[in-house]
């Protein structure tokens, strides 16, 4: 659960801050890889920090949240967009 909400809110504030970037077509996949190239990364590099070892659980935890705040981000920008061009 903790990474499932970490993960989100990284993802949600990577989408906050790639939405604005003229070169990226599709802000919501480059949010949710970022957050999870991250997670990747980090379970990755537990397999050299003693007492500590990668977990295929808590990567499969990261990758969720961040599709689920990924597609929630969207979805509550294209409401909000929608609402304001009417």
């Amino acid at each position: 659960v903790v990474h499932f909400v970490l993960f989100s809110v990284m993802a949600w504030l990577a989408y906050l801050a790639f939405r604005d970037v003229a070169a990226l077509r599709f802000p919501v996949l480059a949010a949710c890889g970022f957050a999870l190239a991250y997670g990747l990364i980090l379970e990755g590099l537990q397999f050299y920090i003693p007492e500590r070892f990668p977990s295929f659980a808590d990567a499969l935890a990261d990758g969720f949240g961040a599709l689920a705040a990924g597609l929630v981000s969207d979805q509550v920008e294209r409401r909000i967009m929608s609402s304001l061009s009417t």
